[in-house]
């Protein structure tokens, strides 16, 4: 998913779609741990990372965007990291840290608290303030674009784990 597929998305639409993502990626794992209980979420089925590196992965890529949204609201045109505007730099940063959590459930939690103070962001700034600038690189980009291209990556996690469990569990 891309963040122009998003083109009419408000902040608080997003706020909605940001704190859905904790409970949409549990739904996705206990479905799987129903069908298999001995599931390992720690391994990575052939062809795809783990269920456990995706959760991580999707927090940290969650976690860097909400930096860079904050940044771009509360200061006078940023510069900020060029990874935000390449989510296969975002995949592949986080892809090299997913041992952080070593259960499920502490990656859960920790998507959870990313999530949940992305999203109070989103829901507690005025309306006004969400065509603030930034630069990443030569590109300007405004905190409503980073917070779209947000939802955008939590969407791919999410589809990522659906694939990455189906994979596991066929």
């Amino acid at each position: 998913m891309e963040r122009d597929q998003l083109g009419t998305l408000s902040p608080a639409d997003a706020a909605v779609a940001l704190r859905s993502f904790p409970r949409r990626f549990r739904e996705v794992t206990e479905h799987a741990l129903d069908r298999r209980p001995d599931l390992d979420v720690a391994a990575a089925p052939p062809g795809h990372r783990s269920p456990l590196a995706i959760a991580v992965g999707a927090s940290i890529a969650l976690e860097r965007l909400r930096r860079g949204v904050e940044r771009a609201l509360t200061d006078e045109g940023p510069s900020l990291e060029p990874t935000l505007l390449d989510p296969a730099a975002l995949e592949t940063a986080s892809a090299t840290t997913g041992q952080l959590a070593r259960t499920m459930d502490a990656a859960l939690a920790g998507l959870q608290d990313v999530t949940t103070r992305f999203a109070d962001l989103a829901q507690h700034t005025p309306l006004r303030e969400w065509d603030r600038g930034a630069l990443i690189g030569q590109t300007p980009v405004t905190a409503l674009d980073l917070l779209k291209d947000a939802v955008a990556a939590g969407r791919n996690y999410l589809d990522e784990l659906t694939a990455s469990v189906a994979a596991a569990t066929s």
